[in-house]
């Protein structure tokens, strides 16, 4: 579909110069504009007051077309009233002013020459094994959206393409309000893009239309949030939609541990994203807690460094003194059963002397006989010393991607006997979602 450029360069738009167009939509488009008495670049995004119609219509088609136009303004005051609320925080794209023409609305903001972080993550390769840049522009968007939830603002629309970059990377500004909402329950499903919604979003079977209720659009802009921190970290999407149409989404229902076998992040973050692609939204993790697990988040892409020291992690675990488990209520030491004293060759002879007089001094001894009952034979045998066993360990716990939720919050997630075979890695590893706009 091409759109028709409102203004050429050269042009403009109050004391504006445009410079050029910078991209276009269905309602309007963005520019590059300058302030030549102030030497200052801006961005305008012009707004289309009135959708136009090919043909002219009369009577009840006419009478339509007048409520889509009433409705379509409705958007866009609702679009620069919330961006206008937000606009003074330091990680939202400063709204300037608002310029009203006879067909256009502009909205006049602060310009980023470096572009959206869908560009800097896919041509630039800022961001996948920067840990620290990672954490700090997550960070950054964290405290974007809780702004807005704060002030009652949804946004509804987060995605890498909605946030724009500074300073190298360093910085990152939440953009675009055109589908945010004052409503915390919202029934207008399918809002947004395909690869950020979240399952909530995309509606019940048809047949159910009549009892949905809506969804919760906090929870709804938190699951967008993880699909923006796999694009940090991996590069990717985590598949098409969030939808039992997906091949990949339906491996993740049935193993939540799936995204670690197929993407490329490590196991801290693997469990940052158990917690918000949890499917229950009012299970889902919080903005509050989600900020705290970033920032105790070390590794985020996993590496050639980061494998070793998740293995040194490991050895840790086990090799540690304090690590014990409960069984039958008593506290059981696992450091005798896992470390093992360096090799002392005279302590193996020491060791070896010892057994071969304890075997010369039980055959010297008398052996006594005992009866067994358990066949129509008599069988005899000796009688061995009492031994000490260890006892066993506790029984196995029962998979986790069935569990609902574990001890330490990671799996939110109600299975059935009914959840589909997993396919396996091999099956899938084809099919992973390059990240596109």
């Amino acid at each position: 579909m091409q759109h028709t450029t409102a203004f050429s360069a050269g042009s403009h738009v109050d004391n504006l110069e445009i410079v050029q167009l910078v991209g276009s939509g269905a309602y309007g488009q963005v520019y590059l504009a300058l302030d030549r008495y102030k030497q200052q670049h801006y961005a305008i995004k012009s707004l289309l007051r009135q959708p136009h119609n090919k043909h002219t219509a009369t009577g009840d088609a006419k009478d339509n077309n007048n409520s889509i136009a009433h409705r379509h303004r409705g958007f866009q005051r609702m679009e620069i009233g919330l961006h206008a609320r937000l606009s003074g925080h330091p990680h939202i794209v400063k709204l300037d002013r608002v310029i009203r023409g006879a067909n256009y609305t502009h909205l006049v903001m602060e310009y980023a020459s470096e572009g959206d972080l869908f560009t800097a993550i896919t041509e630039r390769d800022l961001f996948a094994g920067n840990h620290p840049l990672i954490r700090r522009v997550f960070l950054q968007l964290l405290d974007a959206v809780e702004h807005c939830h704060l002030n009652g603002v949804y946004h509804r629309d987060l995605k890498s393409e909605n946030v724009l970059v500074f300073e190298g990377g360093q910085t990152v500004k939440l953009a675009d309000f055109g589908l945010a909402t004052l409503d915390p329950i919202s029934t207008d499903y399918g809002c947004g893009s395909t690869f950020y919604f979240s399952p909530e979003c995309q509606g019940d079977l048809a047949k159910q239309r009549q009892q949905r209720v809506g969804y919760a659009t906090a929870p709804n802009d938190i699951w967008a949030l993880g699909v923006i921190l796999i694009n940090l970290a991996a590069g990717r999407n985590p598949w098409k939609q969030a939808s039992l149409k997906d091949e990949t989404f339906r491996a993740y229902l049935a193993d939540p541990d799936f995204l670690l076998k197929i993407l490329p992040i490590s196991r801290e973050l693997n469990r940052i994203l158990k917690r918000i692609f949890c499917i229950d939204p009012l299970r889902r993790i919080g903005l509050k807690e989600l900020k705290h697990r970033i920032q105790q988040c070390k590794y985020f892409t996993r590496t050639a460094e980061v494998d070793r020291w998740e293995r040194l992690q490991d050895l840790d675990f086990i090799n540690n003194s304090s690590n014990s488990y409960l069984y039958n209520n008593n506290t059981i030491n696992t450091k005798n059963l896992f470390d093992i004293p360096p090799y002392n060759r005279k302590a193996a002879d020491s060791i070896r002397d010892k057994k071969q007089q304890t075997t010369v001094e039980a055959h010297m001894a008398p052996t006594s006989v005992t009866t067994s009952t358990t066949d129509q034979r008599h069988c005899t045998s000796p009688t061995k010393p009492a031994v000490d066993l260890p006892p066993s360990p506790p029984a196995t716990p029962r998979d986790r991607s069935q569990q609902s939720h574990d001890t330490n919050g990671d799996i939110c997630m109600d299975t059935d006997a009914s959840t589909p075979v997993k396919p396996t890695t091999a099956d899938l590893l084809p099919k992973l979602v390059p990240l596109m706009a």
